[in-house]
């Protein structure tokens, strides 16, 4: 299970901006990706990068 990807999206704040801080700490927490308010094209490259290098 280590190699499993670990992400978080969706809300992450309350006050309606992007939160470098907030990504930062969840990154070093140990969040392979962080995905802030529906990024989902980011998302979905994430998925697309790690169906590659599975297969």
């Amino acid at each position: 299970m280590r190699h499993v990807p670990v992400v978080i999206g969706g809300k992450l704040g309350t006050d309606g901006l992007r939160n470098a801080g907030c990504t930062r700490r969840l990154l070093n927490a140990g969040f392979d990706a962080v995905f802030d308010n529906g990024d989902l094209g980011a998302f979905e490259l994430f998925l697309n990068r790690h169906r590659t290098a599975a297969a």
